[in-house]
């Protein structure tokens, strides 16, 4: 009768040790499930973040090429360029040095909401660029306009009919002017957003992209009016003047940076 409750004891005490055992083993399972965690979610926050900075560093270079952006204008955006890429180093660092899962989460949702690159940032240097590029064809084709004046003035001293070549010139030029417009008014609106004004002046950067549509689309009748006047001057009698394969641009060419 004393041997039963012996065995009793002895069975639970032995039942006992192995739920010790296996609790060691599910807690030193669940540290190497949430160490790699952490080191998935770091290193996809250390990809994101390199992706980021090396679309600053092009955009830098791209910036440096503007050629009607004024100076100032320039050092501007370069300084806000290298300001974000210093922003972003120093939260890399601090992401590499994350050892709790908790923080690191923290950090990572930061290369998001801190830092909207792609949201705003970027678009807005291509923006910019584009409109630096049409400002540029709009110089090259008010040039070839003053050339194209010059030798129509020409065929109409001779006796030629010239009513049809000015209107196309006329027409020409108030495309050129039409396009100036619209690629100002894309550094005038682009210049004043910041990353953090995102996503509120989305509506800003779809006005600023309808803006450089319509400067194109300006120029590209711009280009038609100067090919009509071409056109028609070679059937006129002067030796003088720009010819249709001279000048400092052609209206097939004047605007290619900025299409």
């Amino acid at each position: 009768m004393v041997v039963a409750p012996e065995t009793s004891v002895y069975a639970q005490n032995s039942v006992a040790i192995p739920q010790r055992t296996t609790l060691t083993g599910t807690t030193g399972a669940a540290t190497d499930k949430q160490t790699v965690r952490l080191t998935k979610l770091r290193d996809r926050a250390l990809k994101e973040i390199d992706r980021r900075i090396a679309s600053l560093n092009r955009l830098t270079v791209r910036v440096n090429n503007f050629k009607k952006l004024p100076s100032a204008q320039k050092t501007t955006y370069t300084t806000k360029i290298q300001t974000e890429i210093t922003s972003l180093t120093t939260l890399r660092a601090k992401i590499v040095a994350d050892t709790d899962i908790e923080t690191l989460k923290v950090d990572t949702q930061f290369v998001v909401t801190a830092y909207r690159i792609y949201a705003v940032f970027i678009p807005q240097i291509h923006l910019l660029a584009a409109s630096d590029a049409m400002l540029e064809s709009v110089e090259k084709m008010t040039d070839l306009s003053v050339k194209l004046e010059s030798r129509i003035a020409t065929a109409k001293a001779t006796g030629n009919s010239t009513t049809t070549l000015e209107a196309a010139l006329a027409a020409m030029k108030t495309k050129i002017t039409e396009a100036s417009t619209h690629a100002t008014s894309v550094v005038t609106t682009v210049s004043a957003l910041t990353p953090e004004g995102y996503p509120a002046n989305k509506t800003q950067l779809e006005a600023a992209r309808k803006e450089l549509r319509d400067g194109r689309e300006s120029l590209r009748s711009a280009r038609e009016n100067a090919r009509t006047i071409m056109q028609g001057l070679k059937t006129m009698k002067t030796t003088t003047g720009v010819t249709p394969s001279t000048g400092s641009a052609t209206p097939s060419t004047a605007t290619n940076s900025a299409l």
